[in-house]
């Protein structure tokens, strides 16, 4: 049986090593998300939005009441 403080010490090792990859990995997809970004048209993006809501108006309802359903509930939650 291993000694306590060792078992410790191995368990702080994985975790340091999960958050070092963790940290890696989320700024390899910063970096490619800000790449993508300036390649996009902000103009484009907005006419591309226009277009999705007015094929599909309640498909863009739905999502609109879902979000202000989900934000009333975590705002009224997080006063109590």
């Amino acid at each position: 049986m291993q000694n306590p403080s060792a078992i410790l010490a191995r368990a702080e090792d994985v975790v340091v090593d999960a958050s070092e990859r963790a940290s890696a990995a989320l700024s390899r997809t910063a970096d490619r998300v800000q790449a993508k970004m300036q390649e996009v048209d902000g103009r484009a993006l907005v006419d591309d939005t226009i277009d999705f809501v007015k094929r599909r108006p309640g498909v863009t309802m739905m999502f609109a009441l879902s979000a202000g359903f989900l934000a009333g509930t975590m705002f009224t939650r997080a006063r109590r």
